[in-house]
């Protein structure tokens, strides 16, 4: 009996190098504005926006789900989705992360709503968490913050949105390290 192993998965788009370089100086910013010994920063080569958790998958369900979404992205367009600021998430009171948080986007949503059917064709349960749009930058490595850093806004500053990744997630003691599968293009607009 062969035994196969499983992968830590997920769905995600990643930024554009123009996109990244802005949230490399406003992120320097933060960094500077106090000892943030609380924040364990985020290397911006792991910077992402997941669409969708999957968990732990198969080699069987990860064929399924890469044909699921070759099939269903033709159908989507490269988009473009704009920047709101740097904040806390999910919310100031309760921040677990800073992060880059985007105006909605029905596009994104689309993109979301896609990966959710391609993980329901391998017979994940449905995700119960509403989807909410942020790029991780730095996370909380205490409970409750120390310190929180005001708030960055930058405008005119958008995302170019034309490709979705699935990544594997290895969790290891100086934090996940992210690898992608398979890049999937999204439909040139």
């Amino acid at each position: 009996m062969s035994h196969h192993r499983q992968t830590r998965t997920f769905i995600a788009t990643i930024p554009d190098q123009a996109f990244t370089q802005s949230l490399v100086q406003a992120s320097a910013l933060m960094k500077n504005q106090a000892p943030l010994k609380d924040l364990r920063w985020i290397d911006p080569q792991n910077w992402h926006i997941t669409l969708r958790f999957l968990g732990n998958l198969d080699p069987a369900q990860l064929t399924v789900l890469l044909a699921v979404l070759s099939k269903t992205l033709v159908e989507h367009r490269s988009f473009n989705i704009r920047f709101k600021r740097i904040h806390y998430f999910p919310s100031t009171s309760k921040p677990q992360v800073i992060a880059a948080l985007f105006a909605p986007s029905s596009e994104l949503l689309a993109l979301a709503r896609t990966s959710e059917l391609a993980a329901r064709a391998i017979a994940l349960t449905p995700e119960k968490r509403l989807f909410r749009p942020h790029l991780s930058l730095a996370r909380y490595s205490k409970q409750q913050p120390v310190y929180l850093p005001q708030a960055i806004s930058l405008d005119n500053l958008s995302l170019a949105i034309n490709q979705v990744v699935i990544f594997s997630s290895e969790l290891t003691p100086c934090g996940p390290i992210y690898k992608p599968l398979h890049k999937l293009p999204l439909t040139i607009s």
